[in-house]
């Protein structure tokens, strides 16, 4: 890059700068991804080439430290500026932590009709296998979320894409816990883990807590225990605050469920701490619900 630069190579800087995105990305550093997208488009405008990036740009500040309501802002801020490339699926994923769920369903089934119109088939199993099961999952429809993860899932192994799968799978074994299928849970948990490489920290922390939290309901709590506090060791390693708590909250659980309650508690402070950082209001009054029944429960 040094090289690059001193070349005037922007082209070539372009090209280097999205690759580190990427290994940022798998990383789960999402504020460095952030980063380099905007570097790259930087450098693609001053080589001339039309990549603006921004639904890369947008969806790292989703994921990362940027508060709900400043990314909001920095959407609109690209769209008044005559922006044409959208980034809808972001904004719906924003909205529904704002509890604004029909407005965001509104914007993903739209997405989905698009991207199966065009045959952007990546795109679609994206939409439907992050996007909307997320969204499902926030919203407690947990049914919806399945029914759209075994889609999402179906489409990847199809595309014979395996890295998204494993997140996506496992995403889809967190909708079936919520249904309290734990066979099935444990199962999409398990093609998480068989699918996931080592560094893909988003999906090595999230097959651990669908694990953990069935462990727990059956009664294995020491095994429980040691892979959700895994989860939260690797998400600590990350900047993605919404993905943290989620840890943290599942930690709370299984904590929770082997009846320890303070230690309970004190995790789901912590997750509840970081989804009032990300301004996430549906996962906060969640996590804040549980917290105060965990607290007022009669001492055992």
């Amino acid at each position: 890059m040094p090289l690059f630069e001193a070349a005037g190579n922007h082209v070539a800087l372009y090209v280097a700068y999205e690759a580190l995105a990427q290994v940022a990305n798998t990383r789960a550093q999402m504020d460095a991804v952030t980063d380099a997208h905007d570097r790259a488009a930087g450098h693609a405008s001053l080589a001339g080439l039309p990549y603006s990036l921004l639904t890369s740009r947008a969806r790292g500040r989703l994921s990362g430290r940027t508060p709900v309501s400043e990314l909001l802002a920095w959407i609109d801020e690209q769209v008044a500026g005559g922006v044409t490339e959208p980034m809808p699926t972001v904004r719906a994923e924003a909205l529904a932590m704002l509890t604004r769920f029909e407005e965001a369903r509104a914007i993903l089934a739209e997405q989905r009709t698009v991207q199966a119109e065009r045959g952007r088939s990546i795109d679609l199993a994206g939409t439907l296998g992050f996007d909307t099961v997320g969204l499902e999952l926030l919203a407690g429809d947990y049914a919806a979320a399945v029914r759209f993860g075994l889609e999402g899932c179906r489409l990847y192994e199809e595309l014979g894409e395996r890295s998204y799968l494993s997140g996506a799978s496992a995403l889809l074994g967190q909708a079936y816990y919520g249904l309290g299928d734990l066979d099935q849970a444990e199962s999409w948990a398990g093609r998480s883990r068989e699918l996931g490489a080592s560094d893909d920290l988003l999906a090595q922390m999230l097959w651990r807590q669908v694990q953990a939290k069935v462990f727990a309901r059956r009664g294995a709590g020491a095994e429980a225990e040691r892979l959700a506090g895994e989860a939260v060791a690797v998400a600590e390693q990350t900047d993605m605050l919404d993905f943290q708590a989620l840890a943290y909250a599942d930690l709370g659980e299984v904590l929770e469920l082997v009846d320890r309650v303070e230690e309970a508690a004190e995790a789901f402070e912590q997750a509840l701490a970081r989804f009032k950082e990300k301004e996430n209001i549906a996962q906060s009054t969640r996590v804040r619900v549980r917290l105060d029944a965990l607290r007022a429960a009669p001492a055992s």
